[in-house]
């Protein structure tokens, strides 16, 4: 059976939806993908360019609540819930308790979504997948290799 290696460039909320499939599919895809490798030309894995402290301060807010959010490991309101309040302070998050139907700080939904990603890699990687991680580095181009399967990436 083939394998395939499977890369990702960038590592935000596209690329953890990517990863939740996979997990959720284990069964079928382990047999078919050989590894991961995740190109971020950013300097955050898993946060995205809108929830990255570099983009974005602690007074923008998201523009999702947490039961808006697709499933991912654990929820946005489970995850605020856990986190201690001197640093929910830090990402803005003032008002206690946490509310599920609440839009909170885009860095709050940034480092939540950072969490999520790092649980799936390891999930992944528990079961055999290798996941490679590239942060800071860019791709600016996809090249189809002539005559092949393969891809150069520049």
């Amino acid at each position: 059976m083939e394998q395939n290696k499977l890369a990702l460039i960038g590592s935000g909320a596209t690329a953890i939806y990517l990863l939740k499939h996979i997990e959720d599919n284990l069964t079928v895809l382990r047999n078919h993908i050989h590894s991961i490798t995740i190109f971020e030309k950013g300097g955050y894995m898993g946060t995205g360019m809108p929830y990255s402290p570099e983009t974005t301060d602690v007074y923008n807010l998201a523009n999702i609540s947490s039961e808006e959010i697709p499933e991912l490991p654990k929820s946005l309101g489970d995850w605020l819930r856990e986190q201690d309040e001197s640093f929910l302070s830090k990402l803005n998050v003032i008002e206690f308790p946490i509310d599920d139907s609440e839009v909170y700080s885009r860095l709050a939904l940034g480092f939540y979504l950072q969490q999520q990603y790092q649980t799936l890699v390891h999930k992944l990687e528990s079961a055999g997948i290798p996941v490679v991680q590239m942060i800071g580095v860019e791709v600016q181009d996809v090249e189809v290799v002539r005559d092949s399967k393969d891809v150069l990436l520049k």
